[in-house]
């Protein structure tokens, strides 16, 4: 992206390769202040820092109002940090607790597969095999435990009588 700048600070954000224009921003500038140059409207570029784009524009008495709101919002900032940084510990441990975990859940899945028939078994490698991403629904009473819908006692009897036991409607294997 290429960030470019013109009179009054305004920004835009243009697609590099397409020239297309990808947002733009308008600072809002009181135009009457043109009066008040002494060398035309300036523009004061923009900077780019750790992912954000940066554009300047004076603050002082006359917009005293938003130099109290940037300031608000600074200081909310630095309260939230905190808790922010302990939100951050939280989940990375979580995460690391949940990769240390796929392994385990791996093999139980493993075994669970090696009570199937053989048939499932080698439908299942083969769809694996072709990238198919395989359902299985754990039946709850007279639920599909993948899509939820209540199973009639007749679409129980055709999932259990037929030969790979799939769910009508979501075609997960009801085990």
């Amino acid at each position: 992206i290429m960030y470019v700048t013109n009179a009054w600070s305004i920004v835009h954000a243009i697609d590099a390769k397409t020239g297309k224009e990808k947002w733009f921003y308008d600072p809002d500038v009181p135009r009457v202040w043109s009066k008040k140059a002494c060398c035309d409207v300036v523009n004061r570029g923009v900077a780019v820092w750790k992912g954000f784009v940066y554009s300047a524009r004076e603050l002082n008495d006359e917009n005293e109002e938003e130099l109290s709101s940037i300031n608000k919002t600074n200081q909310s900032l630095e309260e939230l940090k905190p808790n922010l940084i302990n939100l951050s510990k939280t989940l990375q441990a979580e995460w690391k607790d949940i990769d240390l975990g796929i392994g385990k859940f791996e093999n139980e899945k493993k075994l669970l597969l090696t009570s199937f028939p053989k048939e499932i078994i080698d439908l299942y490698d083969d769809l694996k095999s072709k990238g198919v991403e395989v359902i299985a629904a754990y039946k709850r009473e007279n639920q599909c435990g993948c899509c939820g819908v209540e199973l009639t006692s007749n679409e129980m009897y055709e999932i259990t009588n037929s030969s790979f036991q799939q769910c009508p409607y979501c075609m997960g294997v009801v085990i």
